[in-house]
């Protein structure tokens, strides 16, 4: 089967339906804690069983001086985390914590960080 990319050009983050301005980049990370072991049972090699699922992230932004980050840290949230203009994850999340970075020295635009963990299963998206 051939590579079939595309840009993410058109990503975009909502954050309990309101938009978020100018996000440069997000990510998302999912995983499952697993145990991992051997017994007497398990002829010389490790087993490895599934457990619960968790996800974290981050939204990277230009900081917008006429409207405000849509959420706080340790708030919850409802996230679409839009991987194009119609491809979405659906994450319910705590907001962890926000960051903001001004640079004296070069006077790059001022920006922001907002770290999120997951709380709750998330729902995958469509890929058309």
């Amino acid at each position: 089967m051939a590579l079939t990319p595309f840009s993410g050009k058109s990503g975009k983050v909502l954050i309990s339906a309101a938009s978020v301005a100018s996000v440069t980049q997000w990510s998302f990370s999912k995983e499952a804690e697993t145990d991992r072991f051997a017994s007497s049972e398990s002829s010389g090699y490790k087993l490895t069983y599934s457990g619960s699922g968790s996800a974290t992230g981050s939204i990277e932004f230009k900081v917008d001086r006429t409207g405000a980050f849509p959420a706080l840290e340790g708030t919850s949230a409802t996230l679409l985390l839009y991987v194009n203009g119609s491809v979405f994850y659906s994450v319910p999340a705590i907001m962890k914590n926000f960051k903001i970075t001004t640079d004296i020295d070069t006077g790059k635009v001022v920006a922001g960080t907002c770290d999120f963990e997951s709380n709750g299963a998330w729902a995958e998206p469509t890929w058309a």
